[in-house]
């Protein structure tokens, strides 16, 4: 498997995480670390992206060459 496609689950995988401490309320857990686990989640999720993107395999430009017409 493609290194960029691991980056790509993980950061979905890191977006759903974030979308869990705002959608569910844990006992004993103030605002504040709630929205510091999202922000951290989100950030992740970005620098998962990035990185993925930079691990596609890139290809070159190939010149292109008319087909000869030998019958004539």
């Amino acid at each position: 498997m493609r290194l960029d496609y691991v980056m790509y689950i993980l950061a979905i995988f890191l977006l759903l995480a974030s979308l869990v401490p705002l959608l569910v309320e844990i006992e004993g857990v103030d605002n504040n670390t709630r929205n510091v686990v999202t922000v951290s989640a989100v950030g992740l999720a970005i620098i998962s992206f990035v990185l993925g993107y930079y691990q596609r395999p890139k290809t070159k430009a190939q010149a292109c060459q008319q087909p000869s017409n030998t019958l004539k």
